[in-house]
């Protein structure tokens, strides 16, 4: 039987997986709910950030024409200044 926080790690995983997949317009939506999500289902911190840094790194690289800024801005938050990839 799969542990809960198992199940809800596979479902990231998932949800990540349809964020790359899916529509530019709601990938900043996605991507700002499956943040969320893992500051809530990830218990340890490096994992957590680990996730949270992949997310961004997708939304990057999908909507490439906007700025940091501008992403930020889109998902209400900073944590693009937070990672390694800034």
């Amino acid at each position: 039987m799969v542990c809960r926080i198992g199940r809800d790690l596979v479902a990231l995983g998932i949800e990540a997986v349809k964020l790359i997949i899916g529509p530019e317009e709601t990938a900043a939506s996605k991507a700002k709910e499956l943040i969320q999500k893992a500051k809530e289902n990830i218990p340890e911190p490096i994992a957590q950030n680990d996730f949270v840094e992949f997310i961004e790194r997708i939304l990057i690289y999908k909507l490439s024409n906007l700025t940091l800024e501008e992403l930020e801005a889109m998902i209400g938050a900073t944590e693009f200044k937070e990672t390694r990839f800034y």
